[in-house]
Parts: structure tokens; C-alpha cells; sequence
């Protein structure tokens, strides 16, 4: 086990470095080496891989590899199609960086533990943990889950358990997928801008106002727990600290304008830089705080968790990276697609809808989110020239983010069904309503910009 995990890690970061020179390099042998390298992580990495992502890895090459017969592609040509989600397993490598950095300056303690500061009634509690969980998804992401929910539980709210994980559950999930939708490191954004090369910086306003209408939504829907009060069963602090969110805030717009400039200055795609600068951003990050050293020995020691996590995401994104390219390459796709969208360019709110209801279905049967969405981004590929790209993309993107609240099978929902001892479907149905609302605000904002 120690050796394949070696062994991944060694094959894992070649293709980072692979990846990152064919980036400025276009050579042949670069991206043929690529290529090579991508069929051999996926084999590497099929062996001991979930039993999920093996059976959806599977389904997908067995169909990429039966319409090699449709095509005209050639044999020794077919390496190159497992290149196409090369951008997304780089992000993925290097988001953990981040993410450590936040732990290591314990910058997740600070902020949640403002959660006692003043507070007198549920409604309190539920904005103020709102707030602070919204900043830390901004950063540790899927780490954000765990983190506030143990220190909301650790409050010693003078309330019995139930009411407690009914809490948890609707505060840190929906704020989780309000805070995701305009990170810079967001993967979802990346997929999704990939399947329709709208820019991160087109859609950014829009998504940072879509993400605060629903943290004002859920605040609003939530406005009765004013009634219930909130005892601590010992002393509150009293001091509200701010600094840490001034810092992580200040932090992130540093990263998006160095990310920026970067893109521009180099002439490639956004998420391109990002991939380039989390290592520097972080290493100098911690340097300045003074974390150095513990930052490097926290990611040595978390590295072969990070591996065992992206065993399943190569397996899941080098199978729908060739899956998608070879769909490419035949002609009975593009006639399936206009034989079923062409209607949809006149009614175009009914197609925003439907793409919205499969996202939410789907999760609830066991498809992972980033498997639909890739899917959906395919498949809606002719509409690109016919109705505005910038639509298109907030719905694709809105739709599937909304099952970070409700997905029956999605990992946060199953984090949290696991820390709560609660059935993930009765946190899907708790949740459900706002998954809807998240969606609609989604498509109305998508329609007004057609």
C-alpha cells in the first residue's frame, strides 16, 4: 500500500509538472508524453480505486472505446483524447495547499470560534455561523463541514441533539453552496468554464451577487428562530475579533488579482494561473505569518490522505476526459443534440429548467454532481452559438452547486450524515426546498441575462 501510494504520488505530480510545461510549451512530444502519462495514472490509479468511481469509469471508457468504431479517429491517434480534463486533475493536485495553510495559521479556529461572541437567540446564532462558515468555504472548502460543525456542537448550546443537527445541517450546508459558487478554486467553475469558455471574470459579479441573494434568502426563510433562545452552559466571550476575516478576505482578492495578472501577462486561462500560483501564494503565505516549517510538516503528513482522494478523481475525470473527446469526434451526437435542443432555443427557460431538475435527480440517485455537470456541458455544446454562453453557464453551474445543500449522495451531505448519525435523505428533505431556490434565483438570474 506505502509503495502504490509512493508510486502515485511520484506519477501524479509528473503530470502536474507534464501539464504545467505543455501549458507554454507546444510540442508534440510534451503533449504526447502527456498523454501516455494520463493512460498510465488511470491504470495505476484504477487498482484498489473506489468501487463508485470504478463502476463510472468503466461505463464511460467502454462507451469512449465503442465509438472508435463511429469515428474516423485513429488508433494511434486515440491517446490524446485523455488529455481534455488534464486542467481540472492539475487544480484539484494543488488545492490542498490552500487549504493546509488555513488549518496550519489555524485561521478555522479563530474565525468559528466568533460563534459565542453576544448571542441571545437561534436566528443570531444561525447568521453568525452562517457568516463565519461562508468565509472558511471560501478557502478549506470541503474541510469547512467538519470544522463548523464540531464547533457548533462544542458550544454546549443549552438545546437537546436533534435540534442541534437540524441546525448544522441547513446552516453549514446552504451557506457551503452559496460561498462555493465564485471561489477561484472552485472546480465546479472550472468544469464549467472548460465546457463553455465563458471567463471566471465574466461571470464573477454576477455569481457574487447570485451568492449573496442566497445567504439573504436563507436568512429570510429562517427568521422564526428568533423566537428561540440560546443559553451557553458557560461564559461567552465578549470581544468581537475581526482580523481574521479581514485577513482571509484580503488574501483571497490578493490571490484573484495575482491570478489575473498572471492569465493576462502569460496569455493563458485563468485557472491555469491559479494552478501556477497556489504553491508560491502558499509557501509565501506561510512564511509571513511565521508558519513555515509547520505548514511543510502538516502537508507531508496529509499528503497520503490527499492521494488516496486523488486516485479517485483521476479515475473519474481521465474516464469522462475521454469519454467527451471521442463524443467529439462522431457525427451522431451533434445529430441527437439538435434533434433534441433545437426547439429549446425559443424556450429557452424550459431547458434552463430541465437542466436543473436532472442535476438534482441525479444526486439523489448516486451521480456525482461533477459527472452530470460534465456531461451537461457536452451535451448543450450546439446551444453555445445560440443562446448567451454567460446564461448557459451560471445555470449549469448553479444547478449542480445546488446539490452541495441537499444531494442525497453528495459529499457534504454525507459528511454530514456521518457526524450527525441523521439518514441523508432526511437532510436532503430538510434542505430540499432551499436546493429548489437556489436553482430558480439560478435560472431567473441566467434568463434576465439572455
Amino acid at each position: 500500500m506505502v509503495v502504490m501510494t509512493s508510486l502515485r504520488c511520484v506519477f501524479y505530480t509528473t503530470f502536474l509538472l507534464l501539464y504545467i510545461a505543455d501549458i507554454f510549451i507546444d510540442h508534440v512530444f510534451v503533449s504526447g508524453s502527456l498523454s501516455v502519462l494520463s493512460i498510465t495514472c488511470l491504470i495505476i490509479s484504477f487498482w484498489g480505486g473506489g468501487r463508485t468511481y470504478q463502476t463510472i469509469s468503466a461505463i464511460l471508457l467502454l462507451a469512449g472505446g465503442s465509438l472508435v468504431f463511429v469515428s474516423d479517429v485513429n488508433v494511434w491517434g486515440i491517446p490524446r483524447f485523455f488529455n481534455a480534463n488534464a486542467l481540472i486533475i492539475s487544480l484539484l493536485y494543488v488545492l490542498p495547499f490552500i487549504n493546509n495553510l488555513i488549518i496550519v495559521g489555524r485561521y478555522d479556529r479563530s474565525i468559528l470560534s466568533l460563534l459565542r461572541v453576544n448571542v441571545r437567540d437561534a436566528r443570531q446564532l444561525y447568521v453568525r455561523t452562517s457568516i463565519l462558515t461562508y468565509v472558511l468555504c471560501l478557502f478549506i472548502f470541503l474541510s469547512a463541514v467538519p470544522a463548523a460543525y464540531r464547533t457548533v456542537k462544542s458550544l454546549r448550546i443549552d438545546q437537546n441533539i436533534e435540534f442541534i443537527n437540524r441546525f448544522a445541517s441547513k446552516a453549514i450546508l446552504r451557506t457551503f453552496a452559496s460561498a462555493t459558487v465564485w471561489s477561484p478554486v472552485e472546480v465546479f467553475i472550472a468544469v464549467t468554464v472548460t465546457a463553455t469558455q465563458v471567463s471566471y471574470f465574466d461571470m464573477l459579479p454576477w455569481l457574487i451577487v447570485f451568492s449573496i441573494v442566497m445567504l439573504a434568502v436563507d436568512w429570510v426563510t429562517n427568521s422564526k428562530m428568533k423566537r428561540i433562545s440560546i443559553d451557553f452552559t458557560h461564559g461567552e466571550v465578549q470581544r468581537m475579533k475581526y482580523r481574521p476575516m479581514f485577513v482571509l478576505f484580503g488574501a483571497l482578492f490578493l490571490f484573484i488579482s495575482i491570478g489575473y495578472m498572471l492569465s493576462k501577462g502569460f496569455h493563458i486561462d485563468f485557472f491555469d494561473a491559479v494552478i501556477l500560483c497556489i504553491v508560491p501564494f502558499s509557501l509565501v503565505w506561510s512564511l509571513l505569518i511565521g508558519r513555515f516549517r509547520p505548514f511543510l510538516t502538516y502537508n507531508y503528513l496529509a499528503w497520503p490522505r490527499h492521494i488516496a482522494s486523488m486516485q479517485n478523481f483521476m479515475i473519474l475525470f481521465l474516464s469522462i476526459g475521454f469519454f467527451g473527446s471521442m463524443l467529439q469526434e462522431t457525427d451522431l451526437i451533434p445529430e441527437a443534440q439538435q434533434a433534441l435542443l433545437g426547439g429549446f432555443t425559443t424556450v429557452p427557460l424550459v431547458l434552463f429548467l430541465i437542466l436543473q431538475m436532472v442535476s438534482l435527480l441525479a444526486a439523489m440517485i448516486g451521480i456525482h454532481p461533477l459527472v452530470t455537470l460534465s456531461l451537461m456541458g457536452m451535451f448543450i455544446q450546439p446551444l453555445l452559438d445560440t443562446l448567451n454562453p454567460l446564461s448557459l453557464a451560471i445555470v449549469l453551474l448553479t444547478s449542480n452547486l445546488a446539490n452541495d445543500s441537499s444531494g442525497t449522495f453528495n459529499t457534504t451531505v454525507t459528511l454530514m450524515s456521518d457526524m450527525t448519525g441523521e439518514n441523508p435523505y432526511r437532510i436532503t428533505a430538510r434542505n430540499l426546498l432551499f436546493a429548489l431556490l437556489y436553482g430558480w434565483v439560478g435560472i431567473a438570474l441566467a434568463y434576465l441575462l439572455l
